[in-house]
C-alpha cells in the first residue's frame, strides 16, 4: 500500500509552492481590519464571542447579515468563534491569517485536482498558480466575511479529490493508500461541509 509520506520529498515542493503563492499574495490583507459585513457578522453577534456556542450555530440561523437575512452556515461561524477565542475584537489580524491559510490549502488542494485531471507535469503546477494569483479571489480572501467562498471552495474541491481516486481504483484496480470504505464517505463528509459554509455548494451531488 502506496503511502503519499515516504514519496520524495520533491514531490511536495509543487504543492508547497502553489501553497506559498497564495500566502504571499495576500500577506498584505493582515494589515486590513474590520469592514462592511464584518460587523454584522463578527463583531456584534454575542454568541460569536464564545467557543461554547458552536454547537448552537448548527441549530439556528445565527448567521445574520447586514441586511437582515439570516444565513445557514455554521462551519463558517463556528470559524469566526475559534478565532474570536483566539485575537478577539482588537485583533482582526488573525482573522485575515485564518482566510490566507484556508486559501492556501485550497490552492495546494487545486494542484492536486489539477495533477490528478492533467498528469504531474507543468500544466497542472501553472493551472494552480493561475487560479492562487486570478484576482476574482481577492475579495473573497482579503474581506474577512468572504471566507465563506473559500471554505466552500475548498471542501468542494477535497471532495472531488475522493471521488476522482474512487473512480481510477474502479477503472485500473489501483491501490492507493486509502481504502475505498474511507474515500466515499470522505467524499460526502466533505461535499456536507461545503454547504455548511455556503449554499451554492449544494451543486456537488449534480456534479
Amino acid at each position: 500500500m502506496r503511502s503519499p509520506f515516504t514519496a520524495s520529498g520533491r514531490a511536495w515542493l509543487p504543492y508547497l509552492l502553489v501553497a506559498a503563492a497564495a500566502l504571499g499574495i495576500y500577506a498584505s490583507s493582515l494589515g486590513n481590519g474590520f469592514v462592511w459585513d464584518d460587523r454584522h457578522l463578527i463583531l456584534r453577534p454575542q454568541e460569536v464571542r464564545s467557543v461554547g456556542n458552536i454547537p448552537g450555530f448548527f441549530a439556528s440561523a445565527l448567521f445574520t447579515g447586514g441586511d437582515g437575512a439570516a444565513y445557514y452556515r455554521p462551519v463558517v461561524t463556528t470559524s469566526f468563534a475559534v478565532d474570536y477565542a483566539l485575537g478577539g475584537p482588537s485583533r482582526p489580524w488573525v482573522f485575515h491569517l485564518t482566510n490566507i491559510l484556508i486559501y492556501a490549502a485550497c490552492c495546494a488542494a487545486v494542484y492536486a485536482l489539477f495533477r490528478r485531471l492533467l498528469g504531474p507535469g507543468a500544466a497542472a503546477l501553472a493551472g494552480a498558480l493561475l487560479f492562487a494569483a486570478h484576482a476574482v479571489h481577492t475579495e473573497s480572501v482579503a474581506w474577512i466575511s468572504g471566507r465563506s467562498d473559500v471554505l466552500a471552495a475548498l471542501f468542494m474541491v477535497l471532495a472531488f479529490l475522493a471521488l476522482l481516486h474512487t473512480e481510477r481504483r474502479s477503472e485500473n484496480g489501483e491501490e492507493g493508500w486509502l481504502p475505498r470504505w474511507i474515500l466515499l464517505p470522505a467524499a460526502g463528509i466533505f461535499t456536507l461541509l461545503a454547504g455548511l459554509s455556503k449554499e451554492v455548494a449544494l451543486v456537488m451531488p449534480l456534479l
